[in-house]
């Protein structure tokens, strides 16, 4: 484990602080309470829910802040402080729900389902509950119920779905017909998920309608010419003469999608031509196999990214070439990268997406972990081999070593928290196989 500068004993006294955010959320309360350990700085996979549980919405903190302890402690206890809180309350949904967050992180799915729909009973209209319901049962291969469930997602603030839709278009699920209407399709969450979810345009183009594609800007200038979409703007432009609106992550619902009924006909995404020329041209002809990873994401899921060094049994095989696919590297990386260089460093270069799209379909194999990369490989057909945390997102349900979303994918998953090593070791004799 990486040193966080937070050992166990302090790990354990936030870990009850987050269940005394559940139980009584009282922002002069938790303030004192966090202010008694103020040389006590939290790492920075903490700071959100850390100081999240300073606002009136500290019960929804404390939860992530147990969640986030228990990825960086997983053999300290805290599943058993969540244990004896419900034993102490049996019927309290928010010691339910905390303690389903806590078998989420341990991989637990089943069990926390159980736990979410007990609290629901309690707490039937909380959306939070709702959603975290569908997530766990997402994961555990449940999807049709899932997806409906999802839609709670629109109503959650903090995860921004619906900023930017218009409020005075009405939304379409696929229950009626659009046959000669206008549809704006709008991108929401991360890259990865527009990237994941825009293979579903074409089938609603299927039913007749004229397709407005709105995505993230760095994805403009890859999506500009996405198969059916009549108009492909950004989160920059504005919405006009539209008559039904659909958030991307709605369309597996709108289509009644089950793991055994995917639109995953590869490759759907292409680049521009321009951009893969001048690719072509910076990087000559292979003289090795070319590989491309990717080992760092978003900072706000940290246990899925590892240090650039974990991959060094990978990066010395000295008749592969490694070419790093990341728009930017974290400094302690950069700094492994000059004193091993090991990897071709294109950050520089990569201003869109486009760029990434180009580079990856010059790739032998991509290998990456749960981030955006991996998106944009299935997505272009290309070999990709995924490196996934212990308890990894719900699209990649449980135990799998492929994926109904991406066929040319494979699977390399944590057997324990936080065993990047493993992971590593089994993507080695993978490719030496």
């Amino acid at each position: 484990m990486a040193d966080t500068g937070f050992d166990q004993a302090q790990a354990s006294r936030f870990a009850r602080l987050a269940l005394d955010c559940v139980h009584k959320p009282y922002p002069n309360k938790i303030a004192h309470s966090l202010n008694s350990d103020a040389d006590v700085k939290p790492p920075r996979e903490l700071t959100p829910a850390f100081y999240g549980c300073y606002d009136w919405h500290s019960s929804v903190h404390g939860h992530w802040l147990l969640v986030r302890l228990i990825r960086l402690f997983p053999d300290a206890p805290f599943v058993a402080e969540a244990r004896r809180a419900l034993a102490q309350s049996p019927h309290d949904p928010g010691a339910l729900h905390n303690c389903g967050h806590a078998l989420v992180a341990l991989n637990r799915h089943a069990e926390a389902l159980e736990k979410f729909r007990q609290a629901l009973m309690a707490m039937p209209d909380s959306v939070e509950l709702r959603h975290n319901e569908a997530i766990a049962m997402l994961a555990l291969g449940m999807w049709p119920q899932a997806w409906e469930r999802l839609e709670a997602r629109l109503k959650i603030p903090s995860l921004h779905v619906a900023d930017g839709l218009p409020e005075y278009v009405p939304h379409w699920r696929g229950e009626f017909d659009i046959g000669g209407k206008t549809i704006l399709l709008q991108a929401e969450q991360g890259l990865g998920d527009t990237l994941q979810y825009v293979r579903y345009l074409p089938w609603v183009t299927q039913r007749g309608a004229r397709v407005v594609l709105r995505v993230q800007p760095v994805l403009g200038k890859l999506l500009a010419n996405f198969p059916g979409a009549d108009k492909v703007i950004t989160f920059y432009d504005h919405v006009s003469d539209v008559d039904f609106q659909c958030p991307l992550m709605s369309l597996p619902m709108a289509f009644g999608t089950t793991v055994a009924k995917v639109p995953a006909r590869v490759p759907y995404l292409s680049m521009p031509p321009e951009y893969l020329l001048l690719w072509q041209a910076l990087l000559g002809i292979p003289r090795r196999k070319r590989i491309g990873i990717a080992w760092s994401g978003m900072q706000h899921a940290p246990h899925r990214s590892l240090p650039l060094a974990m991959l060094a049994p990978l990066l010395e095989r000295p008749d592969l070439e490694f070419h790093a696919l990341q728009h930017e590297i974290p400094a302690a990386d950069r700094s492994w990268l000059d004193a091993h260089p090991m990897v071709v460093d294109h950050s520089p270069k990569l201003k869109e997406f486009a760029d990434n799209a180009a580079v990856v379909a010059l790739m032998d194999l991509v290998v990456t972990i749960d981030t955006s990369i991996a998106h944009l490989a299935g997505a272009l057909g290309k070999p990709v081999w995924i490196m996934l945390p212990f308890s990894a997102d719900c699209r990649w349900l449980l135990d799998r070593a492929d994926t109904p979303w991406y066929p040319t994918a494979r699977l390399f998953r944590q057997r324990q928290p936080g065993d990047w090593h493993g992971v590593v070791a089994e993507v080695v004799r993978a490719l030496s196989g």
